[in-house]
C-alpha cells in the first residue's frame, strides 16, 4: 500500500509539473517535493534531476544551500561520490561557510575522525545561544559532506553493506577486489538506495535508513537491565557510546535495533510473503523440495521438485531463482550438473555446465562464546523463580507487547578495534541475557548471560560439496574456521577485550563464575578453549560469489555466468563476508534483483 501511494503521489506531482505557469518559489517547493517521493522510492536519478532543476531557479542563499544539501545526500544515494561532495560543497559555499581545500588530511583512519576534524576546522565554535537555522544546516553539511570524502577514498565509489544487527549496517568502501567484481556491470553498484528501501526504521528516515519499507525496524520495547550493565561496562573499559551502528560510524557499544514490529518478530515473510499471498501470480508450496534445474541447451527452463512426495516439473517461461542460501543453493546448482566438473563426475553427474568456482569460497563469522553464571533474576534462565514469571510476563506481553517475551536475547553488544593497526572495526560482539553454550543445546539449571565474540572478516575460506547425487542427502560443508592463524589471533585479542569489559565494576552486583576460562590467565590455555568451542554464529555467504573471474559464479547482475534464464539471489552471491549480521543485507540483495528483472536496477 506505501509503494501504492508513492506511485500515486509521483504521478500527481509529474502532472502538475507538466501544467507549468508556476511562480519561482511554487514550482522550486514542488520539485523539492516531488524529489523527496523520487527518493522514497528509490529512484534517485530522478530525485537529482528535478534538485537541478529546481536549483536553477534559485540564487545564492539558505533556500538554494538547503536544494544543495538534498542534492548530495541523492547523489551519495545514487553512489556518486564526487557529484555528492560538490553538491555539498556548494551549499556551504551559499551558507558562508569555509569550503575544505586540500582533502588529502582528511582521509583519517575512519568516518569519525573525518567529521570530528570537519566540524572542529571549518565550524570551530558552538555558541553559548541555540544554534540558529542555518548553523544547524551547516553543521548537517559537513557531518554529509564527511561521509562523501570517506567514501571517495581510493577511487571507488561504493556503497557496500558491512553489518546489520537484525536491520543494522554500515555502509563501507569495499575493498578493491570487490570494487572489480562490480566492474563489469557499466559502473560501481551502489545499494544503499535498496536498503532503505527495504526498511521501515520508527526512528524515521535519513540519508542513511529508510522509514517506508515493508521490514520493520524498532528498538527494543522493554531492554533489559543486564544488557544495559553490558553497555556501561564497556564504556567504563573504555570503547565509545554509539547508539546507532548504522549511522556515520560503526564503532563503539550499545543496544541493537530489532526487526520486530509490536514487540513481535517481523521477518521477511512477514514483511514481503504474507502481503502478497493474495496475488493470483503467487503460488507457495510448502513441505516441498527443489532437486534441480532443468536445462535446454545453455538456458534454464524450469525446475524438478518433490511435492506431497512425488517428484514434479514446474516449467519456467521468463527465469529461474535460486534463493535457497549458502548450503542449498551451490547444492542445486551441482545437482543439477552446473560446477567443477571433477567434482560432478566423482558423484556420477553429468557435466552440464563448467563452472569451478560452485561451492567454494565459504565464508562464515567464526564465534567464540564467553559463559558467566548470576544469581540476577533478570537474566533468563532455568530456575523455580524464573517459572513463576513466565505467566505474568506472557499476561504482559499479550496485554501491552512489552516485557521480557519482547526480548531478542541479544540485545546489546559492539563493534571494536582490537587487531594491531586496525582501522575500522574487526570484531563484533553480542551480549546475551542468558546462558548460550553450544547453540543452547547443553543444559544448565539456574541463571546466567553471555557475551559472544566473532571475527568480521575471516580469513579462512572453506566449501560446500556434495556427499551424493541424492538431494534428500545434506550436502559435506567444510567451514575451515580457523584455518588462517590470523583468525584465531584476532580471535583471542577480542575474548581478552570481551573478558576486560565483563570485569568492569558494573557486573560486580550479579557476577558469579566464568564456565569454562575461570581462573584462566595464559594466553596459551584461552586459545585452546578457543579452539575447542569457536563455532557458527549462522552468517554463512560465498559459495556462489559474484565476480568476472574464472571462479566467480554469477555476475553482477545475479546471472549465473554462461547459462540463461538463471539468477542466484541470496547470500551466496556475496565476494566478501560482511562485517556483521547478513539478515538485510541479503534483503537488500532481493530489493536489487527485483529491481533487475523489473528493469529499474
Amino acid at each position: 500500500s506505501r509503494t501504492l501511494a508513492f506511485d500515486r503521489a509521483a504521478d500527481l506531482y509529474r502532472r502538475a509539473l507538466a501544467i507549468g505557469s508556476f511562480p519561482s518559489e511554487g514550482e522550486v517547493a514542488l520539485r523539492n517535493e516531488y524529489a523527496e517521493v523520487l527518493m522514497r522510492q528509490g529512484r534517485f536519478d530522478e530525485a537529482a534531476g528535478e534538485l537541478q532543476r529546481a536549483r536553477e531557479r534559485l540564487g545564492p542563499g539558505v533556500d538554494r544551500a538547503r536544494l544543495y544539501h538534498k542534492l548530495g545526500e541523492v547523489e551519495l544515494g545514487r553512489g556518486d561520490v564526487p557529484a555528492a561532495a560538490a553538491a555539498l560543497e556548494n551549499a556551504l559555499a551559499d551558507l558562508g561557510q569555509p569550503v575544505p581545500r586540500g582533502r588529502s588530511h582528511l582521509l583519517l583512519s575512519n568516518l569519525r575522525e573525518i567529521a570530528v576534524q570537519l566540524r572542529h576546522t571549518y565550524f570551530p565554535v558552538r555558541p553559548a545561544r541555540p544554534a540558529l537555522e542555518t548553523e544547524r544546516l551547516a553543521m548537517r553539511v559537513y557531518s554529509r559532506l564527511a561521509h562523501a570524502y570517506y567514501f571517495s577514498r581510493g577511487g571507488l565509489q561504493v556503497y557496500w553493506p558491512h553489518l546489520r544487527e537484525l536491520n543494522a549496517a554500515e555502509r563501507h568502501p569495499p575493498t578493491p577486489e570487490l570494487g572489480r567484481a562490480y566492474a563489469g556491470h557499466g559502473r560501481i553498484l551502489s545499494v544503499l538506495p535498496w536498503f532503505r528501501r527495504a526498511e521501515g526504521n520508527e526512528r524515521g528516515a535519513d540519508a542513511l535508513h529508510g522509514a517506508d519499507g515493508p521490514l520493520n525496524v524498532a528498538d527494543l520495547r522493554s531492554p533489559n537491565p543486564v544488557a544495559a550493565r553490558f553497555v556501561e561496562a564497556a564504556v567504563a573499559a573504555g570503547w565509545p557510546r554509539n547508539d546507532d551502528f548504522n549511522g556515520p560510524a560503526q564503532e563503539g557499544v550499545g543496544f541493537y535495533q530489532v526487526t520486530q514490529k509490536q514487540g513481535e518478530r517481523w521477518n521477511a515473510a512477514r514483511a514481503y510473503l504474507h502481503p502478497a499471498m493474495a496475488r493470483p501470480n503467487l503460488r507457495v508450496f510448502t513441505g516441498a523440495q527443489a532437486r534441480r534445474v532443468l536445462l535446454d541447451g545453455g538456458r534454464a527452463t524450469g525446475v524438478e521438485a518433490l511435492l506431497d512426495g512425488q517428484a514434479q516439473t514446474l516449467h519456467a517461461r521468463r527465469e529461474v531463482l535460486l534463493a535457497a542460501g549458502a548450503f542449498h543453493s551451490p547444492q542445486l546448482l551441482m545437482l543439477s550438473g552446473i560446477g567443477d566438473g571433477a567434482e560432478l563426475q566423482r558423484h556420477g553427474i553429468a557435466v552440464r555446465h563448467s563452472l569451478p568456482g560452485v561451492g567454494r569460497n565459504l565464508q562464515d563469522h567464526v564465534d567464540y562464546v564467553l559463559n558467566v553464571t548470576t544469581r540476577s533474576p533478570d537474566t533468563i534462565g532455568y530456575s523455580l523463580g524464573a517459572a513463576l514469571k513466565l505467566p505474568g510476563a506472557i499476561g504482559q506481553w499479550r496485554r501491552e507487547r512489552r516485557g521480557l517475551l519482547t526480548t531478542n536475547f541479544a540485545e546489546s553488544g559492539g563493534f571494536l578495534r582490537v587487531g594491531a593497526g586496525a582501522t575500522r572495526p574487526d570484531v563484533q560482539l553480542h551480549f546475551v541475557i542468558g546462558i548460550v553454550d553450544d547453540h543452547a543445546r547443553k543444559f544448565h539449571w539456574g541463571h546466567g548471560y553471555s557475551l559472544h565474540v566473532c571475527v568480521l572478516r575471516p580469513q579462512s575460506a572453506g566449501s560446500v560439496r556434495l556427499r551424493s547425487s541424492d538431494p534428500a542427502e545434506a550436502p559435506v560443508i567444510d567451514p575451515a574456521f580457523l584455518s588462517n592463524p590470523a583468525d584465531a589471533a584476532l580471535l583471542l585479542a577480542g575474548a581478552r577485550a570481551a573478558r576486560a569489559i565483563m570485569r568492569q565494576r558494573a557486573f560486580d552486583p550479579i557476577r558469579g563464575r566464568e564456565l569454562y576460562t575461570e581462573g584462566v590467565e595464559d594466553d596459551e590455555r584461552l586459545l585452546q578453549d578457543i579452539r575447542n568451542r569457536a563455532d557458527t554464529i549462522y552468517h554463512p555467504v560465498g559459495t556462489c560469489r559474484m565476480g568476472q573471474d574464472a571462479l566467480a559464479v554469477v555476475d553482477p547482475a545475479l546471472r549465473v555466468h554462461g547459462l540463461q534464464g538463471l539468477r542466484v539471489v541470496d547470500a551466496s552471491v556475496m565476494p566478501s563476508l560482511v562485517s556483521g549480521n547478513t539478515n538485510a543485507p541479503t534483503i537488500m540483495i532481493a530489493e536489487k534483483a527485483a529491481a533487475l528483472m523489473a528493469g529499474r536496477g
